[in-house]
């Protein structure tokens, strides 16, 4: 029976794989480093690994019997290296399959550290496994939930993006795409970006709040283009 290692496996991506892969009827390991969190989370479905990116053996024993591996970290100033290291363990452990969670912007010398890192792991990736699949999403338009208090207690939603346009994807579907580049050969070896259906502008996500939480029509748009003129103009 195949076994799937998911590593941040209690991520906002994560978690929805492992459930993916449970309704699959894939067998699913799960890589976290606070077991209860982890079995209140899954329950008894999902065998739990304990450990630590920062800790090497901790994940070379969670490598063991392992066909698949989900590779996701939280942003974390030695990404690079920890994400770097879960791939040597894996090649190491004769793993030929590997779905990577990256970010749209990832690149090789990118000024911003979050990109550049993701550019450095997968270059590593692409040389150790080059059948490996690279998920480059989008902006989640869950995140959007951040501002969820601001808006409910200030009637505002600040975001310096005035007129962007951008591709927000759903978690969810980024986790279907990768349970089925983890169970199946339909991917191998690309780069996939994934976003939204439509690119929109904050203006349009502060109109759909106004809309559902009944305020004022515009109140979120009106403070969302504020903060937005204000920033640039500070910049």
């Amino acid at each position: 029976m195949t076994t799937i290692l998911v590593t941040g496996a209690t991520g906002n991506v994560g978690s929805l794989v492992v459930r993916e892969l449970r309704d699959r009827g894939v067998t699913v390991r799960a890589f976290v480093r606070d077991g209860e969190k982890a079995a209140r989370t899954f329950g008894h479905e999902v065998e739990l690994a304990i450990g630590d990116f920062a800790e090497p053996e901790s994940v070379r024993r969670a490598m063991s019997g392992v066909d698949a591996v989900l590779l996701s970290s939280r942003n974390d100033p030695r990404q690079a290296e920890y994400e770097i290291g879960v791939i040597d363990a894996a090649v190491a452990a004769g793993v030929r399959r590997l779905v990577k969670l990256s970010a749209i912007g990832a690149e090789l010398g990118s000024p911003l550290a979050f990109w550049d890192a993701h550019g450095r792991i997968e270059a590593h990736l692409r040389r150790s496994l080059p059948h490996a699949v690279i998920l480059r999403s989008n902006f989640y338009m869950s995140n959007l939930l951040g501002t969820a208090d601001q808006a409910r207690t200030l009637g505002k939603m600040f975001a310096p993006a005035e007129g962007a346009r951008i591709g927000m994807v759903d978690p969810r579907d980024v986790a279907a795409v990768a349970a089925i580049a983890l169970t199946t050969d339909a991917y191998d070896g690309q780069t996939l970006v994934l976003t939204g259906p439509e690119s929109i502008t904050y203006a349009r996500a502060a109109e759909e709040l106004s809309a559902v939480t009944g305020r004022e029509p515009g109140t979120f748009t009106r403070f969302a283009r504020e903060h937005a003129r204000l920033f640039q103009a500070a910049g």
